[in-house]
């Protein structure tokens, strides 16, 4: 796949999902899969195991899992779902208090403990990826709400929207990241129609690319029902919040050409047509404190 993704001028990035070890449609696991191997581990939660974010040793685990995808293969990027802590079910309380209370690291809430132990896996894969490929991009997709307004308007704190939030339910601060410098992109699932009460499209479209620092963000949605999103009054939208056009990423000017040698697809001047070159670094502070919206 890798292969014929670049004979064709595209990039190839592989996804992966490191928290979720089993999800609730599986009935049985592999003798040899992790989960079996070392069920402390892991914690159930609604009918799924979920590598517990706080043990030091899944972090190493995943960061290993990576460095063996970047060794084996030439791809382009590594990229995240958007399945951090696991989505809330009402009345199941995530079974981790009694880590909190062993290691709490200087947290006094429990959710901004949740938030750093998602921060530093996020940071340490930044560095390992930087370490053994540095051109190859880091991205995540994450849930298409990063935190409701407090306003009810767009807002750095929020968008106006009143589902879900990565902030406070799966913990995952992506604007965190962001400022950090250790993703290169975000593609937030962006799923829900023009008009939607609860999340509408172009209310969350229009906080990505507002509040996402200078990161490129490429609006990953379903395309079961569609129609033409209309530019805000007095503007144009920017190209990176416009859904690619086939092989729009890796157009080139003028007729065919047996492909040349490359860095990784990037421009002469270092950078991806679109998504640009991979985040230098912007420091190590990890630490900050952010869900499914129901329709």
């Amino acid at each position: 796949m890798v292969e014929e993704c670049h004979k064709r001028e595209m990039e190839c990035h592989a996804w992966i999902n490191p928290y979720r070890a089993k999800t609730k449609a599986t009935t049985e696991l592999s003798p040899v899969h992790m989960a079996v191997r070392h069920p402390e581990r892991v914690f159930e939660y609604d009918g799924l195991y979920i590598f517990n974010p706080a043990l030091p040793e899944n972090r190493t685990y995943t960061c290993m899992v990576v460095e063996d995808i970047l060794n084996r293969y030439d791809v382009d990027g590594i990229h995240m779902d958007d399945y951090f802590y696991p989505y809330p079910v009402s009345g199941k309380p995530i079974p981790d208090h009694r880590y909190f209370e062993a290691d709490p690291r200087g947290f006094i809430d429990i959710a901004d403990w949740r938030r750093d132990n998602v921060n530093l896996l996020i940071r340490d894969l930044h560095h390992l990826i930087r370490s053994v490929k540095p051109w190859v991009k880091f991205g995540i997709s994450p849930f298409g709400i990063y935190r409701n307004s407090p306003t009810g308007y767009n807002c750095k704190e929020g968008s106006a929207t009143s589902g879900t939030q990565n902030y406070d339910d799966l913990y995952a601060d992506v604007l965190h990241w962001v400022k950090q410098g250790w993703v290169d992109y975000n593609i937030p699932q962006i799923y829900w129609n023009l008009g939607t009460r609860a999340a509408d499209y172009e209310v969350l479209l229009n906080w990505w690319n507002d509040y996402c620092g200078d990161l490129p963000v490429v609006c990953r949605r379903r395309c079961r029902q569609s129609r033409q999103l209309p530019h805000r009054a007095g503007e144009n939208l920017p190209l990176h919040t416009r859904p690619p056009a086939p092989h729009a990423l890796h157009r080139q000017q003028g007729s065919r050409q047996a492909p040349q040698p490359r860095r990784r697809h990037l421009c002469h001047d270092g950078h991806h047509p679109l998504l640009g070159s991979p985040q230098g670094e912007k420091g190590d502070g990890h630490g900050s404190p952010v869900r499914h919206l129901p329709v």
